[in-house]
């Protein structure tokens, strides 16, 4: 029956919104919709593991760790559960969210998971799909272009979005977004994670305190220098192979968060998750460690915490290494207490002056740049050349569907070409035909000035690295409309220059011919991954025939 209106005052309504919902003749009180806090403090979803024993393939993360910033300590981040207490009280996690995050995460469907890769793959979906209300602005994504410490997946601001290069037709849009990606990059990024697999790290999972655990099991060798690290000197063989995990697990983190000038980063395995930050001074604080299962607080609530945090930005650079670190301090200037009250500008006495004239005749070491230069001018050392590159001392200036190119600090003239994906073996495959190319022509004088000049061939990093002289723009981004006729003939004659050597390119195309960077009229010819020696003249010829129909040239 209806309820009449005197029963109506019987029925205690909803505080909160005092509102009614009339349906099939009955009155009943609607719930106000949950705040956006309350949504996500639920668990995370289990993850469709293929078997109880997986021994699948890593993307080669744990390779790239060994090349990467060292923090000087890691020490226990005690008031993050303060910070998330906090995050609980803020206006915008008090709004009300109409999705059931719970309920629409279990609607969420997960690729079978046996391998690193598809642990960072579902994650990014499951945090994309659940956050998505709950922090409007900011997207969950795997994109690492433009990024020389590959994350496994970054929280970008959606308004700060790299725009792809290849979207645009135009030469010169083309190149201008190339050059701006990498700033972009930096400015969306406010967050880094570090996935790996609870397979390889079980006794994390096992530890009753698996933070306390990384923090006694983190070091760094006895009389270990950065340069030791850079060269990949073996750790102490007593190191048990847990030590050896939570060491470049460590590093890799610090330097994806020092890399990208972030202060936050968060590791987890799925199963197991870690909130860290670093300071001024190189030391990382890690969180204790929150089931995946967790609530009040939950994972995501965590995670929006971080996110949330307005100081993400941290642009000065700790010290790659303890002793970096000792010796950066030692070297500041000290002034004795004799002359501390001498004027900058007084001149000196005669005892200073000969003291600064034998400093003055002592040999001193060059610098950064001059270093790099006296390497490139040593005929025995440029074929070694590739195996000093260090990641994060690259900055990328252009990438492909399969391979970075980037520039580093210490030799500016040269060009890194990076294999993106370890597992892609075709790709390095190719690297090392071109590198064969590269080392057979570069024994004649002859096709020498047809090609970048070449420094070399690395897997040293667990992936293929090939660096060349760096020249200028490829003709794609000049345009051909753009190209003079002497820096066409220019082309050509390169081209047949290669032709005489019996070189097949097998892919000319426009971005494969560049402008010479000393010499604006000379072109040469790039990108020898498909080439091969061939007697065939026929086909010398129509590469030729080809060359001259892509710059619009009578054949």
């Amino acid at each position: 029956t209806t309820p009449t209106p005197a029963a109506y005052s019987t029925i205690e309504p909803v505080r909160s919104t005092g509102r009614w919902h009339k349906s099939r003749n009955w009155m009943a009180a609607v719930p106000p919709p949950p705040t956006m806090w309350a949504a996500i403090d639920v668990g995370l979803p289990e993850l469709p593991y293929k078997s109880s024993n997986l021994y699948g393939q890593d993307k080669g993360s744990t390779t790239w760790a060994a090349h990467s910033h060292t923090p000087c300590s890691v020490r226990l981040w005690k008031n993050f559960d303060s910070k998330i207490a906090e995050a609980a009280q803020l206006p915008q996690n008090q709004t009300q969210l109409l999705v059931n995050v719970e309920e629409e995460m279990r609607k969420v469907k997960f690729a079978k998971v046996s391998r690193e890769q598809h642990i960072s793959n579902n994650t990014t979906f499951l945090l994309q799909y659940a956050l998505g209300d709950a922090l409007p602005g900011v997207e969950f994504t795997q994109t690492d272009e433009y990024t020389t410490a590959n994350p496994d997946i970054v929280a970008l601001e959606e308004e700060s979005m790299i725009i792809s290069a290849d979207q645009f037709e135009s030469p010169a849009a083309r190149a201008k977004a190339r050059a701006t990606a990498k700033q972009e990059m930096e400015k969306a990024a406010r967050l880094t994670f570090e996935t790996k697999p609870f397979w390889k790290f079980r006794f994390l999972m096992e530890s009753t305190d698996s933070t306390k655990a990384i923090i006694n099991l983190w070091s760094v060798p006895k009389g270990y220098s950065s340069e030791d690290m850079r060269r990949q000197k073996p750790l102490p063989q007593e190191w048990s192979h847990e030590k050896r995990k939570v060491f470049h697990l460590i590093r890799q983190l610090y330097g994806q968060m020092l890399s990208s000038n972030l202060r936050y980063g968060i590791l987890h395995l799925y199963e197991m998750w870690w909130f860290c930050y670093r300071d001024l001074n190189g030391h990382l604080f890690i969180s204790r460690s929150f089931a995946k299962t967790a609530t009040s607080p939950s994972v995501l609530q965590a995670i929006v915490t971080l996110v949330r945090l307005e100081d993400y930005r941290l642009a000065e650079a700790a010290s790659a290494h303890p002793k970096s670190a000792i010796k950066a301090r030692d070297s500041k200037p000290r002034v004795r207490e004799a002359d501390s009250g001498k004027k900058r500008g007084a001149p000196a006495t005669g005892g200073t002056q000969k003291r600064q004239a034998k400093k003055s005749k002592q040999k001193k070491p060059p610098p950064t740049t001059q270093r790099g230069r006296n390497l490139l001018e040593d005929i025995d050392a440029e074929r070694d050349l590739a195996s000093l590159i260090q990641v994060w001392e690259c900055n990328v200036v252009a990438m492909t569907e399969h391979v970075k190119l980037l520039t580093n600090k210490h030799f500016p003239s040269v060009l890194v070409k990076l294999q993106r994906d370890p597992s892609q073996s075709h790709v390095a495959n190719e690297m090392r035909r071109e590198a064969g190319i590269y080392e057979e022509l570069s024994k004649s004088q002859h096709t020498r000035g047809a090609i970048p000049k070449f420094y070399g061939y690395s897997d040293h990093l667990g992936v293929g690295l090939l660096c060349t002289e760096r020249e200028g723009q490829d003709f794609d981004d000049i345009g051909v409309e753009n190209l003079s006729n002497a820096l066409k003939e220019s082309a050509v004659e390169s081209l047949l220059t290669l032709n005489q050597a019996g070189l097949l390119h097998n892919d000319i195309a426009l971005r494969n011919v560049v402008c010479c960077r000393d010499d604006p009229n000379h072109a040469k010819i790039i990108d020898f991954g498909r080439a091969e020696f061939t007697n065939n003249q026929n086909l010398l010829k129509e590469q030729v025939i080809h060359l001259r129909h892509l710059l619009q040239m009578d054949t």
